[in-house]
């Protein structure tokens, strides 16, 4: 038998890489034309830009506050369309201008539990009819374990507050004078993380003015070119085709899943976090009040690839982290929410990137009241 020579089997290789070579660019080319002409998960559906929020808020709920910058209006009552489904959400405000359907006095009648209730819109409850907020769940759950007792469940959520608010509104309604046994500060990591270096205002939360057009700015000279090099120039080229982009894209949120992708924080927010926290703490034990606090993750910890994750892991890893360095009392809602419930069906828990359903809701309230149990609290 007579061995192959050497140019041939040269030439058998060579042909074989060059079959491989077309082949490998046909399937490209499929899924560069499926991308282009058929489905991109990185295209946002048609229309988005354009749908309305899912929770509208009005501006006969708030009035101006010379201490907090806003408030929510006393005894208001008002329909909500939620925009995700056109439910109708009733909104009453009591006598302080909390949610709730009951007024709040001052003193306790016998052995009332009474639990005060910090936190923003998830605390006041956006979307969710009144009886299904975390305040009323948690109500409900700490009577049904403990019928003797007699209960009480402060909501004193208001959309668009921090924790630099939330001190001043303990501060504004004379907290201590309504013995709370326990104040629970609810964060939402997502919204809240360096609220203090931008404090929102009624215009935020009520509607915005209309913004005026900016006067056009002088031309500037246009920097001087610096020299590229070929890989960047190959990269550009490259950056046109939508599969390399959604390689690329997943590429970064794969290491972000895996906490090895660097990710941009801000020192100053998390200085001023800190800051909101320890105040916080300071008022509660100036004031002899128990205090503890309660993170709520954002539903994007339920999607590990998606592009904000690595983001939202690294602020909700310093609420958990600085926490812990303060010696707080805090709930880690993460294994509940996340783990248990929405890596399955998050839609089921939140029903926007924050907002928790009336079953979100539910699992947040059995959580606490769990956690109170653990504190010791009557």
């Amino acid at each position: 038998m007579h061995e192959k020579k050497p140019a041939h089997r040269l030439r058998t290789v060579l042909q074989g890489l060059l079959a491989a070579s077309l082949s490998v660019l046909v399937g490209l080319g499929g899924v560069e034309l499926f991308l282009r002409f058929v489905y991109d998960p990185l295209e946002p559906p048609s229309g988005a830009a354009n749908a309305p929020p899912n929770w509208q808020a009005s501006a006969s709920l708030y009035q101006d506050d010379p201490l907090l910058g806003y408030r929510l209006r006393p005894d208001t009552q008002l329909d909500f369309v939620r925009q995700s489904d056109g439910a109708t959400i009733a909104v009453r405000t009591n006598n302080l201008g909390f949610r709730d359907e009951v007024d709040y006095v001052v003193g306790l009648e016998d052995d009332t539990l009474r639990v005060l209730l910090l936190g923003d819109s998830l605390v006041f409850g956006a979307g969710v009819p009144f009886e299904q907020t975390i305040g009323e769940a948690l109500e409900r759950e700490l009577e049904a374990r403990h019928p003797d007792q007699a209960t009480e469940v402060m909501n004193w959520g208001v959309p668009g507050f921090g924790q630099e608010q939330e001190r001043l509104l303990l501060e504004a309604f004379d907290a201590p004078a309504y013995q709370p046994d326990l104040i629970l500060v609810v964060i939402t990591t997502s919204n809240d993380f360096g609220q203090t270096l931008k404090l929102n205002t009624l215009a935020d939360v009520a509607g915005r003015p209309p913004v005026e057009e900016a006067s056009p700015r002088p031309a500037e000279e246009a920097p001087q070119e610096e020299a590229i090099s070929l890989i960047e120039r190959i990269k550009r080229v490259l950056r046109h085709l939508r599969s390399y982009r959604l390689a690329a894209v997943y590429y970064n949120r794969v290491l972000g899943a895996l906490g090895r992708r660097e990710v941009e924080f801000s020192a100053e927010a998390a200085e001023a976090s800190r800051a909101d926290l320890e105040q916080l703490l300071s008022y509660a034990e100036a004031h002899n009040l128990r205090m503890a606090f309660v993170l709520v993750p954002p539903r994007v910890l339920a999607t590990p690839l998606e592009e904000s994750y690595a983001y939202e892991r690294r602020v909700y890893t310093f609420y958990s982290e600085t926490l812990d360095d303060l010696g707080a009392d805090w709930l880690n809602l993460e294994p509940v929410l996340i783990d248990e419930a929405a890596m399955r069906d998050p839609d089921r828990i939140y029903w926007d990137e924050v907002h928790l359903t009336a079953e979100g809701n539910q699992i947040v309230a059995q959580a606490i009241a769990d956690f109170m149990e653990n504190l010791g609290t009557r």
